[in-house]
């Protein structure tokens, strides 16, 4: 999943933690002056 900086990244989270889901940074790209966050999902059953 790819997130931009301007995204609520802890809010998402949390859903996702709701959701037995989590995230795993894997890198983060700058494009057109705005910072791209991209994550591995991860199934936490």
């Amino acid at each position: 999943m790819i997130l931009s900086e301007d995204c609520e990244i802890s809010i998402i989270e949390s859903i996702a933690f709701k959701n037995n889901l989590s995230f795993q940074l894997v890198d983060n790209k700058i494009v057109f002056k705005e910072k791209n966050y991209i994550y591995a999902v991860i199934c936490n059953k």
